[in-house]
């Protein structure tokens, strides 16, 4: 079993983002939901460009949701038209 971040520290919850991000067209099992929180926190807090910001979370998001089966729904979510205001 690899090595999951350490999400008590600003360098950890970094690496979870990092490392729970898509990689190859792959996604990387997300290890729990606090380390998911914490790549989502970094996302909401660190990245200052707001579409980026977005983009990752919603990158993050589709990744779990996928994961959980629900590949049918993040099919659609990923097809529509992104508008953020």
């Amino acid at each position: 079993m690899s090595r999951l971040p350490d999400v008590t520290t600003p360098e950890g919850v970094k690496e979870a983002c990092d490392t729970f991000m898509m990689r190859g067209g792959k996604s990387v099992p997300l290890p729990d939901a606090e380390a998911f929180a914490a790549a989502m926190e970094f996302i909401a807090n660190e990245v200052e460009d707001q579409e980026r910001a977005h983009d990752m979370a919603d990158e993050l998001m589709c990744s779990v949701l996928a994961q959980l089966g629900y590949e049918g729904a993040v099919s659609v979510f990923r097809s529509m038209k992104k508008w953020y205001s």
